[in-house]
């Protein structure tokens, strides 16, 4: 069937004023339009909705049964409308987002171009700092939703967490390292190697932390300047030569490329967090 929403409003106007012409006075329309509507409708539904008498009209059995659905129809349209209001209405203010270095390099860019496509009324407010002082002000309710390393967190019981991506961790060897000759390599087989480091953010550090929990003191020959800073994110592998040794890092685009060999991906998981509602 194909009637439209204005004839069912038109009916269901006629059908409570039990007349035609009142019905397109509370519309604000002509006669001719209301009764042209309700002609189209009856024709499209194969039934007589009125009987038409010198005081007005009546609704017939079929058209009592088509009110009772009629009136469902506009509620559900009403609904619908009122709804989409106040989600309009909500989807305002501010949203103030943490990020670290790493997370922030990789991934804020496009999630905040997709964010304000969906939600254009919402006010966007970055602060960048590092993971402790973030989960801090997430806690303390000073930032709304954290992006970074979720398997990472200080406090995991203060937050919840949603996935957002897996990153393969890679070791990077020069194309003639000794190393490179091992099907598999573990932990211990780095000890004795130089490091490079090219970036002071939260990677390194959990780098540098995992090897320590083994027992491995990490000894980088090639790290950024004291007091931090240092480039972005790696864009390829290391090639060896003076001061060549093993880099550890997220294969950057083209990485794999150009005389260097990456051992076996190890997943790090960055997603959003926020503090739990019965955080005190």
């Amino acid at each position: 069937m194909n009637f439209t929403f204005r004839q069912i409003r038109y009916f269901v106007a006629v059908a409570d004023s039990f007349s035609v012409s009142r019905a397109a006075a509370e519309l604000h329309i002509s006669q001719s339009a209301v009764t042209s509507a309700i002609r189209e409708l009856e024709t499209e539904l194969g039934a007589a909705l009125f009987e038409r008498n010198p005081r007005g009209v009546t609704l017939t059995a079929q058209g009592h049964q088509f009110l009772l659905h009629a009136r469902r129809i506009l509620g559900a349209m009403t609904e619908a409308g009122q709804s989409l209001k106040a989600v309009a209405q909500q989807d305002q203010g501010q949203l103030t987002i943490g990020v670290t270095t790493l997370v922030a390099g990789y991934y804020l860019s496009e999630a905040i171009g997709r964010f304000r496509r969906a939600f254009p009324a919402v006010r966007i407010e970055v602060k960048e700092d590092e993971q402790p002082f973030l989960e801090h002000q997430i806690v303390n309710g000073e930032v709304d939703v954290g992006i970074l390393m979720t398997n990472r967190t200080i406090r995991q019981e203060a937050f919840d967490t949603e996935l957002l991506t897996r990153s393969p961790l890679r070791l990077w060897l020069a194309a003639n390292h000794p190393l490179c000759a091992e099907s598999t390599l573990s932990l211990k087989a780095l000890g004795d190697e130089p490091m490079i480091s090219l970036t002071a953010d939260q990677l390194d550090q959990i780098i540098g932390a995992g090897l320590r929990r083994y027992g491995i003191s990490p000894r980088t020959v090639l790290g950024p300047p004291p007091g931090g800073g240092g480039g972005g994110p790696v864009g390829r592998p290391p090639r060896g030569g003076p001061g060549g040794g093993v880099l550890v890092r997220a294969p950057a685009r083209g990485a794999g490329r150009g005389g260097a060999r990456g051992a076996r991906p190890t997943p790090a998981s960055s997603g959003s967090a926020w503090a739990r509602a019965n955080q005190g």
